[in-house]
């Protein structure tokens, strides 16, 4: 499905095409690799992959992606943040791969080995991934610059995420946060499109239970925190500064004039993922622009709803 334009980009790098300094050099302990399964394996347990063959290739081809993303200046929230929106924006959800895998092998239970979008190797070489492959990329992505994360699958939710260790607030203090790259990519009924939704980045295990899904593995890892994006992420209009944080009409009002002031776009449309407070939410979505509403949460004290806004 074509992605669509999002009104923020995070991507920052100085680095050469030959960058290769990168923090996952300084772990002690190798494991050598011929997969890409065993690259995941080796980044989740903070070891040092040693590649030969297919492994080896795909982490040549992370290396390239995270030359074009991210910079050493970024701090590991900026870093992660540039890593799910490059997946949410390059990858598509590879419908087709699992009708194909029901109709493979009725007989083989490991008929999906047979696809490349449930590795690594379809979100990063080829842009078509099921939630296997896109949480597997996360995982080496992170990995590469140093950020620990881990790939959770549920079998009830026939689903897999990720989490995440960083240090959101540089107060030296890291904490486990759920990221969920491939529902970031929201795909609109009818429409043959996918947007960009943030609402599943940096939240807690309650949020993602919430949604319906439960990890089975790494019950050791717990996610308890939650954290704002909405706060950080900001934007100047007429010389003052707001956030995506929406308490108010004016305060729609005025997003809705900066969207329309800065509709430069190479897609049909062009998207903006916001949170708006309180319990009437929809006193606050603007007039005459689209939009697809998500869960009520309360993040940090704060009750509101996850809204994406569309502008044609």
């Amino acid at each position: 499905m074509p992605q669509q334009d999002y009104y923020f980009s995070d991507y920052r790098s100085s680095r050469t095409n030959s960058f290769d300094d990168f923090k996952y050099k300084e772990y002690t302990t190798e494991f050598n690799c011929a997969t890409s399964d065993q690259v995941v394996y080796a980044l989740e347990h903070y070891m040092k992959p040693v590649c030969t063959g297919r492994a080896l290739s795909i982490v040549n081809r992370a290396k390239t992606i995270l030359r074009g993303i991210v910079d050493d200046d970024m701090s590991d929230y900026e870093k992660v943040k540039a890593i799910y929106k490059w997946i949410v924006s390059n990858v598509t959800y590879d419908n087709a791969v699992l009708d194909a895998n029901n109709l493979y092998d009725s007989t083989d239970d490991n008929g999906w080995v047979h696809f490349a979008s449930w590795f690594a190797e379809g979100a990063l070489d080829y842009g078509y991934a099921v939630c296997d492959g896109i949480s597997k990329a996360f995982v080496i992505l992170t990995g590469l610059e140093g950020i620990r994360s881990v790939r959770i699958s549920s079998h009830a939710a026939a689903h897999a995420w990720n989490k995440v260790f960083i240090d959101t607030n540089a107060d030296g203090v890291g904490e486990w946060y759920v990221v969920d790259a491939t529902w970031g990519n929201l795909a609109i009924t009818g429409t043959g499109i996918e947007i960009y939704d943030a609402s599943h980045f940096l939240i807690s295990d309650a949020q993602k239970t919430a949604q319906g899904c439960t990890g089975d593995n790494y019950e050791d890892i717990v996610a308890t925190a939650t954290y704002n994006y909405y706060v950080t992420e900001t934007f100047e209009y007429n010389g003052t500064t707001y956030d995506l944080v929406i308490e108010s009409a004016e305060e729609g009002q005025i997003l809705k004039s900066y969207m329309l002031a800065n509709n430069g776009k190479t897609s049909t449309y062009k998207t903006i993922s916001i949170f708006i407070v309180g319990t009437s939410t929809m006193d606050y979505v603007p007039g005459g622009v689209s939009y697809v509403d998500g869960l009520e949460v309360t993040i940090n004290g704060v009750t509101g709803k996850y809204y994406i806004l569309i502008i044609s």
